[in-house]
């Protein structure tokens, strides 16, 4: 397997753990903290990067932005 795939899977997952940890921690205590302004940012940023990632036929990149982004939102749609 290629070294750049292996990394690029290692970033993914961690990135992946994190928003697992933070989202399960929120819900746990019936608290999101996530505030309008960041998640439009991040939303409108994330979804450039995804398009972005599937120009380029990056499947990692594409992947790992198109699964943060279904985060997002619903870390936002549960905060409202």
């Amino acid at each position: 397997m290629n070294t750049q795939i292996i990394i690029g899977v290692i970033g993914t997952i961690i990135l992946l753990a994190a928003w697992l940890i933070e989202t399960y921690e929120s819900i746990q205590k019936n608290k999101v903290s996530i505030h309008a302004h960041f998640a439009v940012l991040y939303i409108i940023g994330i979804t450039i990067l995804t398009v972005y990632a599937r120009q380029i036929k990056d499947p990692i990149f594409f992947w790992l932005n198109l699964i943060l982004l279904v985060a997002i939102v619903g870390e936002l749609c549960y905060s409202l």
